[in-house]
């Protein structure tokens, strides 16, 4: 019975899925906050939970690295998902896909919890555009967009080549 009473309590939960908001970060400051920023492909994903909260873990294979090192593979957690029969959602958070390419700004927790740093701020689609050039996406966040002082702004998503990261990232002198 309590089992039943928890996972009611958490579909509930889940059902109202409050407004998430997020500070709008610079990729400069995406750069020097990130514990790695990585170029590769989500290959599983899971459900899981740890303590109250439900979060989805995306393995994901690491192709190039550009700030940080091994491992070849790591596990991305992402809050909100689904583990049993139990299911939370946030506002905000990224949905990655299997098999498609990613530029990843990944921060790394005290207890060794790899997340997307600012949600869907750090997560890239990447792609070649015509002339081959590999070019990095992001559309407009999903959530509620403050700046330093919380004062609402607009996000409009962000589109630069891998080559321009490549410089931004030497020019803060944390390559690899």
């Amino acid at each position: 019975m309590r089992s039943l009473t928890l996972i009611l309590g958490l579909l509930a939960a889940a059902a109202i899925s409050p407004a998430t908001t997020i500070e709008r970060m610079s990729m400069d400051e995406m750069i020097a906050k990130s514990t790695r920023i990585v170029r590769g492909e989500a290959v599983s994903v899971e459900g899981v939970r740890r303590g109250g909260m439900i979060y989805t873990d995306y393995t994901f294979r690491v192709q190039e690295t550009l700030k940080g090192g091994p491992p070849e593979t790591l596990r991305l957690s992402v809050p909100g998902g689904v583990h049993g029969a139990a299911r939370q959602s946030f506002a905000g958070t990224p949905a990655l896909r299997l098999s498609r390419e990613y530029v990843v700004f990944v921060w790394t927790s005290r207890s060794g919890v790899n997340h997307i740093i600012g949600l869907s701020q750090g997560l890239f689609t990447a792609g070649l555009n015509e002339a081959g050039e590999r070019v990095l996406r992001r559309g407009p966040a999903s959530s509620h967009v403050v700046d330093k002082n919380g004062k609402e702004v607009a996000d409009s998503g962000v589109e630069l080549t891998w080559g321009e990261l490549v410089r931004r990232v030497r020019g803060a002198g944390v390559v690899r």
